[in-house]
């Protein structure tokens, strides 16, 4: 038996796991909206954090496919990740800054 036989579930499990994490980040994010408390520019950063939301979920779901190929594509979600959660972190210091007490 092969001891790698469960490395591709494990695998596909952690990308889960990540837009799970992205997916309860941008609902808490999105928390100042429900209380009314959000101005035009928030508006349009929550629409940018939305963004990165669809594109995280586009990039699981891509990496997921590729990877029941034979010979997966090279992982270009390790560098396309980093910026996705650097810009989702510099929007949400930004809403977080500039809502009202």
């Amino acid at each position: 038996m092969n001891p790698d036989g469960r490395q591709p579930e494990r695998t596909r499990l952690a990308w889960r796991r990540t837009v799970l994490t992205f997916t309860v980040v941008v609902l808490l994010l999105a928390r100042p909206v429900f209380a009314g408390r959000v101005s035009g520019a928030q508006a349009l950063a929550l629409a940018l954090v939305a963004l990165i939301w669809v594109a995280t979920l586009l990039l699981t779901h891509a990496r997921i496919r590729h990877m029941a190929a034979d010979r997966p594509s090279p992982l270009t979600a390790a560098t396309v990740y980093p910026m996705l959660v650097l810009v989702l972190l510099l929007t949400g210091a930004g809403l977080w800054i500039g809502l009202p007490a």
